[in-house]
């Protein structure tokens, strides 16, 4: 876990160990009562987070086999796209001005959040240096930093894009 914490490039292939490790006991388990928990999971919906470039992440060494594939999405709307907005989206200024404005307030938010329960928990206002892996507000306290970091990208677009 701590490894993990540290480098933002590494991810946990969460579909290939639910897929693999966790599933199969569970239905072996379930099986006995009827339960099919391997079609449960393949009709469950899953959504895709895709991550902005973060201006930290540019020209780092690649570590994973996604780095080296990297495709360009659409700020907006999510859509491959050879730019950071799509042109459909450059046509819509108010969309674009609101929808970009609406992530970063949200990472904000999240930051701000994670960042006084931790506060709350170490009882001092003060920078928040908790590294206790048990914790599960550690896990959503890095995962909102990581968000957050997209943020800088997301003004670049702004400035580009947008003429105030």
């Amino acid at each position: 876990p701590a490894t993990l914490l540290a480098d933002d490039s590494l991810k946990i292939n969460a579909e290939y160990y639910i897929s693999r490790v966790i599933i199969p006991p569970l239905d072996r388990c379930f099986s006995l009562i009827g339960a099919h928990i391997a079609m449960w999971y393949s009709e469950m919906p899953r959504k895709q987070h895709l991550y902005l470039p973060s201006t930290s992440s540019e020209g780092g060494k690649k570590a994973t086999i996604s780095q080296y594939f990297v495709t360009c999405n659409c700020a907006v709307c999510e859509h491959v796209t050879t730019s950071g907005i799509c042109p459909a989206c450059q046509q819509q200024p108010q969309c674009l001005a609101t929808t970009l404005a609406g992530k970063i307030r949200a990472w904000e938010r999240k930051v701000a959040l994670v960042n006084k329960i931790c506060q709350s928990c170490c009882g001092r206002p003060s920078e928040i240096d908790c590294l206790s892996l048990d914790c599960p507000v550690l896990y959503r306290r890095h995962q909102a930093h990581k968000d957050f970091k997209q943020a800088d990208y997301i003004r670049d677009l702004q400035q580009q894009y947008l003429s105030f």
